[in-house]
């Protein structure tokens, strides 16, 4: 039986490849979308309806 050791550098190590694999994954997708969103496409993410958007804004 074989016993594998992991260590707290193992961990970290991991951590931070798994952390750049996902920056890198996500990171196209921002630059891809416009700088603003649309009403409706911050309704959508919130769901909320048009007033509780307008609310927020006062």
């Amino acid at each position: 039986m074989v016993i594998d050791l992991v260590t707290r550098e193992d961990l970290n190590e991991f951590r931070n490849l798994l952390l750049n694999d996902l920056k890198q994954f996500i990171q196209p997708q921002f630059q891809q979308k416009n700088k603003w969103l649309k009403s409706y496409e911050v309704r959508k993410l919130l769901n909320i309806s048009a007033g509780t958007l307008q609310n927020l804004f006062f």
